[in-house]
């Protein structure tokens, strides 16, 4: 994040996000930084007042507030102001564009393809691409321009890598798969056989896309048998996917996650799960397989869902709850069993007060005897 980013620049790419209030236009910017610890030079999202007075004496260049606050402006300040309705999808955009946080490999040693890399006579490698030290790149497999990636890759046979997508190091692309452009691959990521990845996916470290299930047959001795899985696991345009995450594909049909949703890290998506666009998935969510969820859901943290149920839209569930049945009517729901989220509030308040609850209704009951 060390390269200047002009102020029209910014103007310029999202007119309709942010528009210009006061101060100077010709000015630039070096990072974005906390409003709770401004810095020179850089661009600061407000949400409070109390934080441009700081900003002021900080030498920061670029403030961005809402309509709220711009009778807090100080006449002549120096700072440059814009106006955003939404600070917050602002600073999203603004940041990702301008002062992203991954960077891409580079030519090492002067060598767009390193000459330690692998590489089939029959893989098709267009212009612009850079590939790194010990990379393997099977038959069949198609690179579009602009693609970047890292040292010690993998890619399998008769694989696509769409435009500008970067892959990091240690990453293993198994055969057939699929990986439309603007997608960013970090180190140590997993992609298996078939797997389809929309345009501008994101999967963080360590993540596996298309495990194999867990699906086993029992016979009469009790021995376990496993039941290959043959379906793919699919991510709609814009998927972001956590580290530690683990997505299951499914035993004959897709798994498949809609467009825009977010899993954070440590999750764990069983096989044959359908999930819809925009949801948020917080850290450690379990589902076991065969799951179904709607649209524009919110789960908060170690959410557990049963298999072989569906959640419909717009539900919101709070942290630790425990999901063994359908839900068919949005809302916020917590807690296990399963209640409205007010309720599961007030029946946890009353767990720590059960002990004595027992005592209680022990002494109403010896009494009454």
């Amino acid at each position: 994040m060390s390269k200047t980013v002009k102020l029209s620049e910014i103007l310029k790419k999202y007119s309709d996000l942010v528009t210009h209030f006061s101060g100077p236009e010709d000015c630039e910017i070096i990072k974005p930084c906390a409003m709770e610890a401004p810095q020179t030079k850089s661009i600061v999202y407000i949400s409070k007042n109390e934080f441009i007075k700081p900003c002021i004496e900080n030498g920061v260049s670029v403030i961005v507030i809402p309509e709220t606050l711009k009778e807090f402006i100080p006449e002549n300040s120096p700072l440059t102001v814009l106006i955003a309705p939404n600070t917050h999808v602002a600073m999203a955009l603004i940041n990702s564009t301008f002062f992203p946080t991954t960077e891409a490999p580079t030519e090492f040693d002067s060598h767009s393809i390193h000459p330690t890399a692998v590489i089939s006579v029959k893989a098709n490698i267009a212009n612009n691409v850079i590939i790194g030290p010990n990379v393997v790149i099977e038959e069949e497999v198609n690179i579009e321009s602009g693609v970047k990636i890292s040292a010690n890759t993998t890619i399998r046979h008769h694989s696509h890598i769409g435009t500008n997508t970067i892959i990091g190091a240690n990453t293993v692309i198994e055969p057939y798969v699929k990986i439309a452009s603007d997608v960013i691959l970090h180190s140590q990521v997993l992609i298996g056989h078939h797997c389809e990845l929309g345009e501008k996916c994101i999967i963080q470290s360590q993540s596996t896309i298309g495990s194999e299930g867990y699906g086993y047959a029992t016979d009469k001795q009790n021995k376990h048998y496993h039941k290959p899985h043959y379906g793919r696991v699919i991510l709609h345009e814009r998927v972001e996917i956590g580290a530690g995450v683990l997505v299951d594909r499914g035993a004959y049909l897709d798994s498949v996650i809609g467009e825009g949703t977010k899993v954070d890290n440590y999750c764990h998506l069983g096989h044959n799960l359908k999930i819809g666009k925009n949801c948020l998935i917080t850290a450690g969510m379990i589902t076991a397989g065969s799951v179904t969820i709607g649209d524009n859901c919110i789960f908060a943290g170690r959410v557990i869902v049963n298999g072989h149920i569906s959640i419909t839209d717009n539900v919101i569930v709070g942290p630790l709850a425990g999901i063994s049945n359908s839900i068919t009517k949005p809302g916020q729901y917590g807690g296990y069993p399963l209640q409205s989220y007010k309720e599961s509030i007030k029946t946890t308040a009353t767990l720590r007060h059960l002990t004595q609850l027992v005592k209680d209704v022990r002494k109403l009951k010896k009494h009454n005897d």
